[in-house]
């Protein structure tokens, strides 16, 4: 129980580190991720080896967003981390609703604004571009936030059942 406790603390701390730099800097610091995917491996002890697969899936998890361009790296080894404290089931969880909780959010704010239409043809749009094999072009959107808002929720859910 002290164990997850620790992994639950270091959980947290990364999140709200990364959140906080992803919205200022726009970036997720490697110091924090990498870090705090060595020290899920470590304290994994014994089981090290299914820390390392997770992290590793968690990675993996956001390879086609990268390769089109939709996500970075610090994304995914944010993603990878939290694979390696909680394990890649709670973190696959994570991404997921953290992934519907910013989809959800943005078309809130684009429906305030009235701009919901050229928001969703902006879309379209995009679709195209990556048919085409080009990257989308568009705002950056902090994902980290989103990210830690949907690990609450995985973590809540994986309490609940």
């Amino acid at each position: 129980m002290f164990i997850f406790t620790v992994k639950l603390l270091l959980l947290a701390a990364l999140c709200g580190y990364t959140s906080y730099w992803d919205i200022k800097e726009k970036k997720v610091p490697n110091i924090a991720t990498v870090t705090v995917m060595a020290a899920g491996i470590l304290i994994a002890g014994v089981q090290w080896r299914l820390a390392l697969m997770d992290a590793g899936l968690g990675m993996l998890l956001f390879l086609p967003l990268i390769l089109v361009g939709l996500a970075r790296m610090g994304d995914a080894k944010l993603c990878a981390a939290a694979a390696a404290l909680v394990g890649f089931t709670s973190a696959g969880l994570g991404a997921w609703l953290g992934t519907v909780i910013c989809a959800l959010w943005l078309t809130f704010t684009e429906a305030r604004r009235r701009r919901l239409g050229a928001w969703l043809a902006g879309h379209v749009a995009a679709l195209g571009q990556l048919r085409a094999g080009c990257k989308p072009v568009g705002r950056y959107i902090p994902f980290a936030p989103f990210f830690a808002a949907g690990m609450v929720l995985a973590l809540v859910w994986r309490w609940w059942a």
